[in-house]
């Protein structure tokens, strides 16, 4: 059982569903993470004034935050986010590792409420992971019938 605090959310098992999607030059990632008690939208694009990868999303529990993509390496994600929730404000880091084609990895480090330390939440792991994005423009527009 997970139960998400911060976020408003309280304990269950989770199934989720993380569809993504790309704007027609594929600069800009829109993306869903549903879950039974918990939708997540989220926008991620490089930022050309500061140079960063950057996400914002909101959360169906009225959860916004906005988050910098600080290190990557061998499909690891490090993220440092920041934001507002139901229960004040969040600093938070979190590492989405999918360096492992079957499992998708999110964990929570560094977390504050309201500038308190807060205990760590379990890590969510999905096994048998099928990540998978829509279909882009790009493939649209290329044949791939056989020659």
């Amino acid at each position: 059982m997970i139960e998400l605090q911060t976020y408003g959310v309280p304990a269950h098992k989770m199934k989720i569903k993380h569809p993504v999607s790309f704007n027609k030059d594929e600069t800009v990632m829109f993306w869903h993470w549903e879950t039974a008690r918990l939708d997540a939208f989220g926008a991620t694009s490089y930022d050309a004034h500061t140079g960063n990868i950057v996400t914002n999303y909101h959360t169906s529990t009225g959860a916004q935050m906005t988050a910098k993509l600080v290190s990557w390496n061998n499909n690891k994600f490090l993220w440092e986010r920041h934001g507002n929730s139901p229960n004040g404000l969040i600093y938070e880091k979190c590492l989405i590792d999918l360096s492992n084609p079957d499992i998708f990895r999110h964990k929570i480090t560094d977390r504050t409420l309201n500038g308190l330390a807060q205990p760590d939440e379990p890590e969510i792991l999905l096994n048998n992971c099928l990540l998978y994005t829509s279909p882009s423009p790009r493939d649209l527009s290329t044949s791939r019938m056989p020659s």
